[in-house]
């Protein structure tokens, strides 16, 4: 579980490829935009929004400086950490 303060102009250009968790993101506040590599596109927006997905390949961008929560199970997996 990760609980993080996100700040605009912050972003992950580049997707992880070959993580098989679930992961949710909850945003707390602020807004942050996720794209997925199936060409899905997720704001969120406002307290409590959130994205729920499942071994799929995601960027994302912070819009707005906010705080989300992330959980990720199974909690470990052998990936690489460089990608992260």
């Amino acid at each position: 579980m990760k609980f993080r303060a996100i700040e605009r102009g912050d972003n992950r250009g580049r997707s992880i490829h070959g993580d098989v968790r679930t992961t949710l993101c909850l945003l707390i506040s602020g807004k942050q935009r996720i794209h997925f590599e199936n060409g899905d596109v997720v704001v969120l927006s406002r307290e409590g929004d959130y994205a729920l997905w499942q071994g799929l390949g995601h960027t994302w961008q912070t819009e707005q400086d906010g705080l989300e929560v992330v959980i990720r199970w199974p909690s470990t997996l052998e990936i690489d950490l460089d990608q992260e």
